[in-house]
């Protein structure tokens, strides 16, 4: 399989850094990254590449989870077929669901601070870490612990395939807090609407 390629400001995305911050970052390191360059059609500077492979691990599973996204769903994402919280009245749920809605909070908060410290685990200890971090942080097993990582995932693909859709108006200050909360809010169906 050919080696994918994003642009800095994609990987800036992916990484959850600014765009001034991956630059710096990619100009410290140049030598141990995989990176190439298209001249410019006019003359201009030339677009910079990274590669996928040369991005935290983090960010190469969010590119994936974005790639699969875009072949279930193509790069026109449907509204009808949208996770409830992407159409949601943001007051409405604060109001009707508070206790929900700190807890989704709070498990945004625990998924980031697990993605944080997965690195330091080590790949052999990766599954051993999970599992206790699981359990010490959620009191439930790895792979329930699991499931929120990846719905995590999937909730900021969307949330980049919508902010990248001029079309789409939403209310994004809602939807950039719920994506990666969505495991936390099991008492609200799937089909709301």
């Amino acid at each position: 399989m050919a080696e994918a390629y994003v642009t800095l400001a994609e990987a800036a995305e992916l990484e959850g850094l600014g765009y001034e911050a991956l630059k710096k970052r990619v100009q410290r390191k140049e030598e141990a990254l995989d990176i190439k360059t298209e001249k410019s059609e006019t003359g201009g500077r030339g677009k910079v590449f990274i590669a996928v492979s040369s991005l935290s691990r983090q960010a190469q599973t969010a590119y994936k989870e974005q790639k699969r996204l875009e072949e279930t769903h193509g790069e026109e994402l449907d509204l009808s077929q949208a996770p409830w919280y992407v159409t949601s009245d943001p007051d409405w749920y604060m109001t009707n669901y508070k206790a929900n809605y700190y807890k989704g909070i709070e498990m945004r908060s625990i998924v980031q601070k697990f993605l944080k410290e997965l690195p330091q685990a080590g790949k052999k200890n990766r599954t051993k870490f999970t599992e206790d971090f699981a359990r010490e942080h959620i009191h439930k097993d790895g792979r329930t612990f699991y499931r929120r990582v990846k719905t995590y995932y999937e909730a900021g693909a969307v949330e980049r395939q919508i902010v990248a859709n001029p079309n789409i108006k939403l209310n994004l200050s809602f939807f950039t807090l719920f994506p990666q909360i969505i495991p936390a809010f099991s008492s609200i169906p799937s089909d709301y609407s």
